[in-house]
Order: structure tokens, then sequence, then C-alpha cells
């Protein structure tokens, strides 16, 4: 009976030892799943604060950028603004016979921010009075100088794609009497308006502009990874500032792998405890 008694005592022990074990292994499991998942969603955490931060970054650059650039046009345009109230346009454009050949010679001698840059003056119904020498041969009428002549606008700018020189057209009104009585007119070469462009980029930005729904040039290195933000740059031009996303993805890249590698290690060490303690016990 004693015999019975010490081999059932025996099993019991040996059943609950083994219901421990099984605990302590489940427990080990659980563990080693929870540092896995705990790494994982930090890794994914960090990363979506990067890519926020990054995006952050990337929208204060396109604010400044399209910035510097409509502000680049809008001083050309405000130059020529003044220059355009000087009393003798307003003559020119009311007594042409008079005062055409004066106005002409200052065009001739006029710069606008250290360029001579070709001038057009039209009276109140679009006919061309003078241009000045480098000016085109043939001038081209255009809703944006008509917006001005019937006065609808002040100022306005326009894109002529005339090859093989096409340009920016900035076009500001004469007054006289507080009425718009011609416009004067200043073309801006297309390759020079996209080099000063091209000087305001860093050298992991890349822009790519348009005109209303026509891709008119890239600009800045080719870039494979990027990320892209849409500017409005007026007047129906806007462009897709492309920012280099490969450090980003470098960055985050690593910091998984760094989170990933320390939650195998502390799992790892969970697991080595665990078999320990069901070593002992047995």
């Amino acid at each position: 009976i004693r015999k019975d008694k010490s081999i059932i005592g025996e099993k019991l022990m040996i059943k609950h030892l083994s219901a421990y074990k099984t605990s302590i292994s489940f427990m080990v499991f659980i563990g080693i799943t929870l540092m896995v998942g705990a790494g994982y969603i930090i890794s994914i955490n960090l990363s979506n604060l990067g890519h926020k931060s990054f995006q952050n970054k990337a929208d204060i650059r396109s604010q400044q950028l399209q910035k510097e650039i409509s502000s680049h046009l809008t001083q050309h345009t405000k130059i020529l603004q003044d220059f355009a109230q000087l009393r003798i346009f307003s003559q020119a454009v009311l007594q042409p016979e008079q005062n055409a050949e004066e106005a002409q010679s200052l065009m001739n001698s006029w710069k606008l921010l250290g360029e001579h840059y070709p001038l057009y003056l039209v009276d109140f119904e679009g006919n061309l009075i003078r241009s000045s020498t480098n000016a085109n041969k043939t001038f081209i009428m255009s809703p944006a100088i008509k917006s001005i002549l019937n006065e609808t606008l002040d100022q306005n700018l326009d894109l002529i794609k005339q090859e093989p020189h096409p340009r920016i057209r900035l076009s500001v009104a004469i007054k006289h009497n507080e009425f718009t009585e011609g416009a004067l007119i200043a073309e801006l070469p297309l390759a020079e308006v996209y080099q000063n462009m091209e000087e305001l980029l860093a050298h992991s930005e890349g822009l790519q502009i348009f005109h209303k729904n026509h891709e008119l040039r890239y600009l800045g290195p080719n870039i494979p990874r990027a990320f892209e933000q849409r500017i409005d740059l007026g007047k129906g031009f806007w462009a897709n500032i492309y920012f280099d996303y490969s450090p980003f993805i470098k960055t985050r890249n690593s910091a998984l792998a760094h989170y990933l590698l320390i939650a195998f290690v502390v799992s790892i060490i969970i697991s080595t405890i665990g078999f320990l303690i069901i070593n002992h016990l047995f």
C-alpha cells in the first residue's frame, strides 16, 4: 500500500512539474512575442514620426521656394510698373507723332535689373507704337495684354512659346488721369528665368515646371527616390518640387533594424532564462 502511495505521489509531482513547465514555456513564448511585437511597433511609430518630420520640413521648404520664385517675377513687374509711370509714355500713347521717338530712345537705354530686355509700347487699341531695338520683329497680341487695355488688370504675365526663343512677358498699364491709355511690355527669355530658378535649388532638390497642362522644363538633378510637393506660381504656372527621400529611408531602415535587433536579443535572454528555470526544476 505504501509503495502504491509513493508511486501515486511521484506521478502527481511529475504531473504538476509538467504543467509548471508548460506554463513557463508558454510565458516565455508570450514574452518573446511581446518583445518582438513591441520592437516592431516602436520602429513603425518612429518611422511615421520621421516621415511626418520630413514632410513638415518639405512643406516649409516648398513655401520658401514658392515665395522666392514668385517674388523674382513680381520684382521685375514692380520695377516695370514704376518705369511705365513716367510721363513720356502716357504722352507717347496719346500723341505718338510728337512723343514716340523720345519714348523709344528711353526704352533703348533702360535696363531692368541691369539687363536690356525687349520692350514694346502699345496704345489703348493694342496698336504697336514703338519697340526697343532688341525687340522681336513680330509683336504678338495676347489675352494678357487685352486684360490690361480693357482695364480688367493693371499688370499681367503670360508665356510666349514662340520658338526658337520662348519667353515670359510682363505687361503693365500706362495710365493718364487714372484711365488706361496703353501698355508697356517687357519680355524675359525663358532660359534666363529657368537659370534663376535653378540657382534657388539645393543640390538634393529638383523642380518640374508646368504652364497649365504642359510641362516646360525639369531643373536640378535626377532624384530616383523623391518626395513630391506641388506649388502654385500663379498665372497658370505651377511646379512639382522633388526632395531626395533616400537619406530618410536609410535612417528609417537603420532604426528599424536597430530596434528589431534589441527585441531579438532581449527575447533570446528571456528564452535562455526560461529554459534554465525549466532545466533547474528537473
